[in-house]
């Protein structure tokens, strides 16, 4: 009881602000390592993200926690699908608002999961749209910097569900109920439980359809809405002395480096020095880098890794003429043989 005592001396207002102390001390102990991050930001490996939060995309964000797809790669049904879940969820949200029928702690903690996503979505709206104007178009978004956002997303809508599967009207206001007002509430009430079971069935079997079109689909690249295709296109391609395989710069070697660990003759193009700034640092200086084809003596031939973006990505040569070109979705392979 004496430790009860004294926390009820504590003043409340600084039982509300002595996490803020927390915060600031977290701020100061970051201090040192600002100019890194400073550097680090100014000198990005990637190329800029330019892409505008619009309603496309909020449609995309939609769909993209919902079935792993952006809006443009589901179809007609699947989208019909889903704005039904939403008017569901609507009618629900309605229902507990003007009928009053919630708590005031259910209500608070809906309230923050809908806040606790839909806030930093808001946040980055508005970001992004001042950076449009400022940028003359460019904005600033990319869907991938919503998935911190999820766990928020996917407890509120549980909790929508629950609160409207476990719905009772508020009995409250009526001090005599006759009948009729007793069977409405009664038909309300089951209403909203129908409600709730219904969508909530929905969008279990909507999020596990999901789940089962990503496990088949592999890896999908929202940015660029196509799947990486580095482990089918390796095994069409042979790595060796006399025909060396040539990323076409260093994001593309990275990003199949793990399919050909066990070929010493795996390079990357690049006519320049490699930032000392970035993901790329690493790379500075490699003896994989390669500044002319032309320097690939011994070879009978090579294969250029690329894409249907990047293509041939300026790379010519006297020396080795273009033979054949192998494509798996995005992923390009293009093969060199020695000029005769």
């Amino acid at each position: 009881m004496g430790g009860q005592d004294r926390r009820e001396d504590v003043p409340k207002r600084y039982r509300a602000w002595r996490w803020v102390f927390v915060y600031v001390f977290s701020v100061i102990l970051y201090v040192p390592w600002m100019p890194f991050l400073i550097n680090q930001m100014s000198h990005p490996a990637l190329p800029p993200v330019t892409r505008q939060l619009n309603m496309a995309q909020m449609a995309s964000i939609y769909s993209a926690m919902m079935v792993g797809l952006p809006e443009k790669n589901i179809p007609a049904l699947v989208s019909l699908i889903l704005m039904c879940i939403v008017a569901g969820i609507a009618v629900l949200l309605a229902k507990f608002h003007f009928r009053s029928s919630l708590t005031g702690r259910s209500l608070s903690m809906l309230s923050l999961l809908y806040a606790l996503f839909g806030f930093p979505v808001m946040s980055m709206a508005l970001y992004s749209s001042v950076k449009e104007l400022i940028m003359h178009g460019s904005g600033f978004f990319s869907i991938r910097y919503c998935s911190l956002l999820c766990m928020f997303f996917y407890a509120a809508l549980a909790a929508t569900f629950a609160l409207g599967i476990a719905y009772r009207g508020n009995r409250k206001s009526v001090p005599i109920r006759s009948e009729t007002t007793s069977a409405e509430g009664t038909m309300t009430e089951l209403h909203v439980r129908i409600i709730s079971a219904v969508t909530y069935a929905i969008t279990l079997a909507v999020l596990t359809a999901g789940v089962a079109s990503l496990w088949s689909l592999g890896n999908f690249n929202y940015d660029s809405s196509s799947v990486p295709a580095s482990r089918q296109l390796s095994s069409q391609v042979t790595c060796s002395r006399e025909h060396p395989v040539v990323a076409v710069n260093e994001y593309a070697y990275i990003e199949a480096a793990y399919y050909y660990r066990d070929c010493r003759y795996y390079r990357f193009y690049d006519s320049g020095n490699v930032s000392e700034r970035g993901g790329y640092a690493p790379l500075r200086g490699s003896g994989a880098q390669l500044r002319n084809v032309n320097d690939l003596t011994g070879a009978e031939g090579f294969t250029l890794l690329t894409n249907r973006k990047t293509m041939y990505g300026g790379i010519s040569s006297d020396q080795f003429i273009r033979d054949s070109i192998i494509m798996e979705h995005d992923n390009v392979a293009v093969k060199y043989h020695l000029r005769h």
